[in-house]
């Protein structure tokens, strides 16, 4: 199977390639689009938006001053996934009310399972052009011939 060939950063890639690894054993179409989908969430923003992922992070005082210990995304996404397994109720839960990461989860969700509810204007409308294109990717990843049939189909 082919890996992703489209990555939004170096560290979308580098938590891809955590996750997959986690998953060497299961890997399926599905489990390659929601790993690579999970390996971008929290990989987009500047530091003064960061503090969006994970609903728990740490308030600390050092030296008399306050900062705030954020979370590094991956590391809270890595704990639901495991061999094959993901806990999504976790990662939503873990990942705090961010819209545009609850709706990339929901994707995965429904990607990984159908059972799984993921309305698509509800997904895509809150996703910044960086965060479509995961999407898109991810969608590719699991249909990919529609990517290699439709210009010839189409534009001829």
């Amino acid at each position: 199977m082919e890996k992703p060939v489209y990555y939004t950063s170096k560290a979308h890639r580098s938590n891809y390639k955590r996750l997959i690894a986690k998953n060497k054993e299961h890997r399926t179409p599905e489990l390659t689009a929601v790993c690579y989908i999970l390996a971008g969430l929290g990989t987009l923003e500047g530091a003064e938006n960061a503090e969006t992922f994970g609903a728990n992070a740490e308030v600390r005082y050092g030296n008399g001053t306050q900062s705030i210990n954020l979370p590094n995304p991956i590391d809270v996404i890595e704990r639901f996934v495991d061999e094959g397994k993901i806990d999504f109720e976790g990662i939503l839960e873990a990942v705090g009310l961010d819209i545009s990461y609850r709706a990339l989860i929901k994707l995965a969700a429904n990607l990984y399972d159908s059972d799984n509810y993921a309305n698509v204007k509800n997904t895509f409308s809150p996703l910044t052009d960086e965060y479509q294109a995961i999407a898109y990717q991810a969608l590719l990843i699991l249909f990919p011939s529609f990517s290699k049939s439709f210009a010839g189909r189409y534009y001829r």
